[in-house]
């Protein structure tokens, strides 16, 4: 495996994981495509997570200082209260893999259920695009933390995006467009993280070379940055019928190709 397969797996992760289209349905599909293991290799996998995790905190360090800061000593602010607001946030999708986990694993296998799930992201992106208030995450309660939680848990099956829904999510509980992404991207980072601290129990299970580690994550990195700023502005702009349009002819080429088989 030389490194130019593992920058391409690391940039299709972090550019799917923050573009509202879905990363474990590409990273399959361009795995089998470069006829390499790589993206099922345990430790790079603990990499690329590792790597977009870092990217969130990066690209928003000055709402997440602020939000720690408020958990850690409430302010008028009220940046504390987004910080726990994330946390129950975080709730359903832990609850439903934990429940759902085998039946979820199975679904991975299936390209009829990804092609099925790409085009139910798109009727939601559409959807999303018409909606959106001025309601500031501060302003949020239990309620909207846990629907838009929900929202989350059912990017757990492959094809829907969690970006893409959790910002929909936002959308519908009347968050303004700037509001909405930012709130879907920090809860990301529990996810993230615990994806990654899940991982990193199975370090044992497939080995992969230092270099592979070294460009896949950087490139995720990077691409992960270039993604949270494009899809923040594709969200303020009202663009994220484009990210429809491609997750529609995703979904019937899959499907049509499944049906092939």
């Amino acid at each position: 495996m030389i490194p130019l397969k593992a920058l391409a797996l690391g940039l299709v992760q972090g550019l799917t994981e923050f573009l509202p289209i879905s990363s474990s349905g590409h990273l399959v599909v361009l795995s089998e495509a470069l006829g390499t293991e790589l993206g099922k290799s345990v430790p790079f996998d603990v990499a690329l997570h590792a790597a977009t995790l870092l990217a969130v905190l990066v690209y928003f360090r000055g709402r997440v200082a602020s939000i720690v800061r408020g958990m850690v000593r409430p302010s008028s602010s009220g940046e504390g209260k987004v910080g726990w607001l994330i946390l129950l946030g975080t709730l359903p999708a832990a609850v439903a893999g934990v429940l759902f986990d085998r039946p979820i694993e199975r679904l991975f296998s299936s390209a009829r259920a990804a092609g099925g799930c790409f085009l139910a992201t798109a009727l939601i992106l559409a959807l999303a695009d018409g909606l959106g208030g001025r309601r500031k995450a501060v302003e949020m309660g239990a309620l909207d933390a846990l629907l838009i939680g929900l929202a989350q848990a059912g990017a757990l099956l492959p094809g829907i995006s969690r970006s893409g829904m959790t910002i929909s999510a936002g959308l519908w509980r009347g968050l303004s467009r700037s509001e909405a992404p930012q709130f879907a991207f920090l809860l990301s980072v529990p996810a993230i993280l615990g994806a990654t601290a899940f991982k990193v129990r199975e370090m044992a299970q497939g080995p992969s070379g230092w270099a592979d580690l070294v460009a896949g994550f950087g490139a995720a990195f990077l691409s992960g940055l270039l993604a949270i700023w494009v899809t923040m502005g594709a969200v303020r702009a009202r663009k994220l019928r484009y990210f429809s349009l491609y997750l529609s002819a995703l979904g019937v080429t899959v499907l049509l190709a499944s049906a092939r088989r």
